[in-house]
């Protein structure tokens, strides 16, 4: 009786070696793509190191042809098999997957190697607030994790806020600033307040909360925000840090507090103020070294007090000045037209629908003739204002709107004096002669 032992050799010359197969490839698949040459069997070994194969022919002739043939190219699921002579049928080398290799020679990997402090810290940046303190419940060295990413953090803003669908926007955002100005106070150098949208969920108080706990202040925006008398009030201790300041709407007097905050703000750098209510008396006490001043709707502003202020600065280089339709008269012009410094430190002026008095160079000739008293008076701040751009020879950016002072003659001075020009907006004056 004939044992496989017996035939193992000529067995062994009718089987071939299959490598580089797909990790789902078959021994079905195999076996009708090499039935045509002769295949009878097939056995594909699966191994962590990719799978293998063995294919017995009927003849050893055959299966030298397919071998011939596989230096040509033979493919299966668009890859080209690569075809060995077979070893043994135990050969170790096959049978035996391959050891895996430490890549960390002399480490131990049987122990979870522990994630990086400052790992879990860039980590946790990437998440909302709300789910820091989540973070901080789930062991020790994810709360000290999370901590540690608050060091990178200098500036509140509500523009960066985000919470999930569903969830209420008042808790969220009241509990995230809290969480925030608790754990990096110290560091927070600026705080913006101005996203209105977001601003309406805080308590009145919570200026006092940032402030008393972030004590380097040195950049506040509450444009956006309503607050009231005693916010501004809390920051009258910091105001000596203070070098950008701005407020909006107010609910209560905060004339005082403001002149307290100017007379300590030496500091500061730019004001900023949108439909505040004021008397702008306190607007004279900041320093003279302001780079930036905005007015934007304020109704109870004084022109004595703005002509008074504009003519003190000596390194202004933004003015903006937008619907305060309380500046009733031509000083604020004259203010700047008389200050020397503006010649060569004011880069930006914007002047939006205030008329600043001059409305009789309107008049009919009639009635000017009948009235010749009162035409003196509105043309004395003419020649001034018709002159204003020899004073404002360093101006790059111009935007004059719905201002009835802008004449030709105006106009012929900017063209004339504003060599650096490059931004010019004079649209709906309200005339041409």
């Amino acid at each position: 009786m004939t044992t496989y032992r017996d035939n193992r050799g000529e067995i062994q010359d009718r089987r071939l070696f299959i490598t580089r197969l797909a990790p789902y490839t078959k021994k079905e698949k195999l076996l009708e793509l090499f039935k045509p040459r002769g295949a009878q069997h097939s056995v594909i070994l699966r191994k962590p190191t990719g799978n293998q194969a063995f294919i017995t022919f009927e003849t050893s002739t055959q299966a030298q042809e397919t071998l011939q043939a596989a230096k040509r190219g033979i493919f299966c699921h668009k890859r080209k098999l690569k075809v060995l002579p077979a070893d043994a049928w135990h050969d170790v080398k096959l049978l035996t997957p391959r050891p895996d290799v430490n890549p960390f020679p002399g480490l131990d990997l049987s122990e979870p190697i522990p994630l990086p402090m400052e790992c879990i810290a860039l980590i946790t940046t990437f998440l909302p607030f709300i789910d820091r303190a989540r973070l901080e419940m789930t062991s020790r060295r994810w709360r000290q994790g999370s901590l540690l990413s608050y060091q990178s953090i200098r500036s509140i803003s509500l523009d960066d806020w985000r919470w999930p669908d569903g969830w209420d926007g008042k808790k969220v955002t009241e509990n995230s600033l809290y969480w925030l100005v608790q754990r990096a106070g110290n560091k927070i150098k600026s705080v913006n307040l101005n996203n209105d949208t977001i601003a309406k969920y805080l308590q009145p108080q919570i200026i006092t909360i940032i402030v008393k706990n972030c004590p380097h202040i040195e950049t506040i925006d509450l444009i956006g925000t309503t607050i009231r008398p005693s916010a501004i009030r809390a920051i009258e201790p910091i105001a000596h840090q203070l070098t950008n300041f701005s407020i909006g709407t107010c609910q209560g007097p905060i004339e005082t507090h403001l002149t307290n905050i100017f007379s300590s703000a030496r500091q500061l750098k730019s004001f900023s103020t949108a439909s505040t209510n004021f008397f702008s008396e306190s607007i004279t006490y900041i320093t003279s070294d302001l780079q930036k001043l905005y007015l934007d709707k304020n109704a109870d502003l004084h022109t004595e007090h703005i002509a008074h202020t504009l003519s003190t600065f000596t390194t202004l280089q933004y003015l903006e000045i937008k619907s305060c339709n309380s500046l009733t008269n031509g000083d604020i012009l004259k203010a700047l037209s008389n200050n020397s410094s503006y010649k060569h430190s004011l880069k930006t002026l914007k002047i939006h629908d205030c008329a600043f008095g001059v409305f009789g160079l309107n008049m009919p000739e009639e009635e000017a003739e009948e009235q010749p008293e009162f035409i003196e008076l509105d043309l004395g701040p003419i020649e001034p204002i018709d002159h204003l751009p020899s004073n404002l020879q360093a101006v790059t950016t111009l935007s004059l709107t719905f201002c009835g002072w802008v004449t030709a003659t105006f106009i012929l001075e900017v063209a004339t004096h504003l060599k650096n020009l490059s931004s010019l907006d004079l649209s709906n004056r309200c005339r041409f002669m």
